[in-house]
């Protein structure tokens, strides 16, 4: 509903005699043009960090999401539960790009987020990783029992490189970039998702990682992204800014990361 609608519902209240405060057309303003339909959260990552698992561990069920893909970009779209009565009309773009540019640059995004000055992000989630996704000879992709075998030597020095592609992808310049694609009035939440700390936790248990303290160990390497995401956010006046360290394929860490934002969301629909 737009403009040209809600004008007309106020001269038709006036026809009739019904009085309507400004108030009351602002609401409708807000309600029916300003508000996004969906808790449209944004998705940016290097390839294979976990992004697409993540999609699928919050979207979990039986019906599958609507789903809609470019080369770069792949939007779903799915009612997500919160409990037995709220439910979360969630839309989420997972940004497939090797070059962070094609964030700005590729117009496709738009009809998904909204056009470059009018986005409608409700949420930011950056992932980030600690093992790359390997393949074998035969162009198959390591399991994670394989995975962890491989950290058996040079754990740390082969989770260091990983890492370094991750911050090479989440510089101060790129993390401005994105937040100038996104930023609105309706963006009030900022995560930073640590994936796969569970290979890293088994090449622990294995004797391959050796360190005094894992989750600290994963935190102090990503503290200069987590400075650049607090920072952007205070600039921009968003409050809530978490970092989490998960296992994407565990649905639990997911939602526990996310479902604040879902249901913030819906609780400012119902204010509406």
């Amino acid at each position: 509903m737009g403009l040209d609608i809600i004008a007309g519902l106020v001269v038709a209240a006036i026809v009739t005699g019904l009085a309507v405060s400004r108030k009351r057309v602002v609401k409708l303003y807000r309600i029916y043009y300003l508000a996004p339909k969906y808790c449209n959260l944004f998705l940016y990552g290097r390839s294979r960090s976990g992004k697409t698992t993540v999609v699928k561990s919050l979207l979990v069920g039986n019906v599958p999401p609507h789903e809609e893909s470019t080369a770069e970009f792949k939007y779903y779209r799915k009612p997500v539960e919160l409990d037995l009565d709220k439910t979360v009309q969630v839309g989420i773009l997972d940004y497939r790009g090797q070059k962070p540019s094609q964030v700005l640059l590729n117009p496709e995004i738009a009809q998904y987020i909204g056009k470059i000055g009018q986005p409608i992000v409700t949420g930011l989630v950056v992932i980030v990783d600690l093992v790359p996704e390997l393949l074998d000879p035969q162009g198959n992709l390591f399991s994670d029992e394989d995975l962890v075998e491989w950290l058996q030597t040079d754990a740390e020095t082969k989770i260091a490189k990983r890492i370094k592609t991750n911050l090479d992808y989440t510089t101060s310049p790129l993390i401005q970039l994105l937040f100038e694609r996104t930023y609105s009035q309706h963006l009030r939440h900022v995560r930073l998702l640590i994936n796969k700390i569970d290979l890293l936790k088994s090449a622990e248990a294995k004797g391959y990682l050796v360190v005094p303290d894992l989750e600290e160990y994963v935190l102090n390497h990503f503290r200069e992204v987590e400075g650049t995401l607090r920072k952007a956010c205070e600039d921009n006046q968003i409050a809530d800014f978490s970092t989490h360290i998960i296992s994407a394929k565990q649905v639990n860490d997911v939602r526990n990361a996310l479902d604040g934002v879902l249901l913030s969301w819906y609780q400012s629909k119902k204010k509406l």
